[in-house]
């Protein structure tokens, strides 16, 4: 990326850290890879004073081949692990929609 990009990036990102409340998004997956987890969360304010209310909680498992795919990732090609990259990237596109 350029420097251009980047610095609209992080205008972008500065521009929505000063609002004065925001509904953000939250998502990982744990060392068990049973699941996605993603949290919908209100922020009020900004610093020591900002405040965060959680609004709704989800849980999506993954798919069985998915996972076995990941927990095989040691085993893996440069290649594989490229390709798995993208699978699980999908996978949490796909929670989020």
């Amino acid at each position: 990326m350029g420097e251009d990009v980047m610095t609209g990036w992080m205008a972008r990102g500065e521009a929505i850290a000063a609002k004065q409340e925001r509904i953000v998004a939250g998502m990982l997956s744990g060392t068990s890879v049973d699941s996605i987890d993603v949290a919908f969360c209100r922020i009020r304010g900004g610093g020591i004073g900002a405040s965060v209310s959680l609004l709704h909680l989800a849980s999506r498992p993954y798919d069985p081949a998915l996972r076995r795919e990941i927990r095989r990732f040691g085993a893996l090609s440069v290649r594989e692990v490229a390709e798995l990259h993208c699978m699980v990237g999908d996978a949490f596109a796909d929670t989020l929609m």
